[in-house]
């Protein structure tokens, strides 16, 4: 893989732009057709913590105040069972399972607009294709390491899979950190100190 664009990396110190009082990804939200398989899924298999669910919710109202159409732009007769999980030291999980007129039921490649994967940090990348290589998971190339670059050091560069839904995933090491690091303060992740990024 050839990188077309490069950016100069910026301190730290340099002032933040963009919301204010903002500090970090409080959850990341995801559609899914099944919310009771992809619970399971993500518990069982990934090892998230399921902490709660809730709903179902509808909205037989009409006009500008349905919840649905003002709140979040989606068709007034949506319905919704929620579901939250805690995954490690990263952002929560929010899974959803709706219904509503209109609705794609075909989870969107990579490579289209809107298009998504998760990617999951672990201490032991050989640990981790073998766990789930031995749960059936098919996992996609395997654990490669890169050696050049911004991301040398990284383990992973093709280790992605797939849900039984089609959303993909990745499990990512670099227990040695990037090449990026020797250039700024700043850091992607610090494994298992979740509070403390420069």
């Amino acid at each position: 893989m050839t990188a077309t664009k490069s950016s100069k990396l910026e301190s730290p110190a340099i002032a933040r732009k963009g919301i204010p009082t903002m500090s970090g990804m409080e959850h990341i939200g995801l559609c899914v057709p099944n919310l009771d398989e992809a619970i399971a899924y993500f518990c069982d298999i990934i090892g998230c913590e399921f902490l709660y669910r809730h709903g179902p919710y509808v909205d037989h109202s009409d006009g500008p105040n349905n919840f649905y159409t003002k709140y979040v732009g989606l068709h007034a007769r949506t319905k919704t069972d929620i579901a939250m999980l805690r995954c490690g030291n990263g952002s929560n999980l929010e899974l959803f399972e709706m219904e509503a007129p209109g609705q794609k039921r075909k989870v969107p490649p990579f490579s289209d607009h809107g298009g998504a994967h998760f990617c999951f940090y672990v201490d032991d990348m050989d640990a981790a294709v073998e766990y789930l290589v031995s749960k059936g998971v098919k996992v996609m190339g395997g654990a490669s390491k890169i050696t050049a670059g911004p991301e040398a050091g990284v383990e992973s560069a093709s280790t992605h899979f797939e849900t039984p839904w089609g959303q993909m995933l990745e499990v990512i090491s670099y227990p040695h950190g990037r090449e990026y690091e020797k250039q700024t303060k700043a850091r992607l992740w610090i494994p298992n100190k979740p509070d403390t990024w420069y």
